[in-house]
C-alpha cells in the first residue's frame, strides 16, 4: 500500500514546527488532515508562512488537536512496514514528522520517500515494451526514460491546473495522489494496457 503526505509548518526556519498534517492513502477516496495544537516549546512563527497557508496561531490554539493524538492517529492510518509514504518535499516533511513524533515521545517509525519514486514505479510498465533481448535495448530504455519524464511532467502540469485548495496539507496530499494516478493513466495509454 502507498500513501502521500504533506505538512504545513510555522515557518521554514530552523525552529519551525508542524501545524497541519494531511495524508491520502491510495486505497481510500478522501484525504485526512489535522491541525496540530502547538506544544509548549513551539513558539516559532513566520507571518510570511501564515500568508501562504492561511492558518493563524490562534486557530491552531482553538482548533488544533494535541500532538500525541495526531501522532497516534498518523501511526494508525499509515502503519510502519505496511504503507510506503511519499512526499514532494521529503527532507522538510521528514523533519516536521520527526518533530511531531519527538514531541509525542515516540521514536521515528515512518521514513518518507520522494514522490518521484512513486511516479517512477507507475512508469515501470513502459520498460516492458522493450524485451531483454532487444538489440537496441539501451537506446530504447533511454527513450522510455525520456517518455516517463514527459508523462510525469504532463501529469504534474495537469494537476497544477485543477481547481482545489492549495497550501493545505490534506488537499496537497490528495494532489500528489491525483498526479500519481494520472501518471498511471497516461502509462496505460502509452502501453495500450499491456
Amino acid at each position: 500500500m502507498i500513501a502521500f503526505i504533506d505538512f504545513e509548518a510555522s515557518s521554514l526556519g530552523a525552529n519551525s514546527h508542524p501545524i497541519e498534517v494531511g495524508w491520502f492513502r491510495a486505497d481510500e477516496e478522501v484525504a485526512e488532515a489535522h491541525l496540530i495544537r502547538p506544544a509548549e516549546g513551539w513558539t516559532d512563527w513566520a507571518a510570511a508562512s501564515e500568508c501562504i497557508h492561511g492558518i493563524s496561531r490562534e486557530v491552531l490554539l482553538q482548533e488544533g488537536r494535541p500532538v500525541m493524538e495526531v501522532a497516534l492517529r498518523l501511526l494508525q492510518a499509515l502503519p510502519p512496514g505496511e504503507v510506503l509514504v511519499f512526499s514532494d518535499a521529503p527532507a522538510w516533511d521528514q523533519d516536521w514528522l520527526d518533530t511531531l513524533f519527538r514531541e509525542a515521545g515516540l521514536p521515528r517509525r515512518i521514513v518518507l520517500l520522494d514522490v518521484h519514486q512513486a511516479y517512477g514505479r507507475a512508469c515501470r510498465p513502459l520498460l516492458e515494451l522493450v524485451p531483454e533481448w532487444h538489440p537496441r535495448r539501451e537506446a530504447r530504455v533511454q527513450e522510455i526514460n525520456r517518455l516517463a519524464a514527459r508523462l510525469v511532467a504532463e501529469a504534474g502540469e495537469a494537476e497544477s491546473r485543477r481547481r482545489r485548495t492549495r497550501h493545505r496539507a490534506g488537499p496537497d496530499a490528495e494532489g500528489l495522489s491525483w498526479t500519481w494516478r494520472e501518471v498511471q493513466r497516461r502509462v496505460v495509454l502509452e502501453t495500450g494496457g499491456a
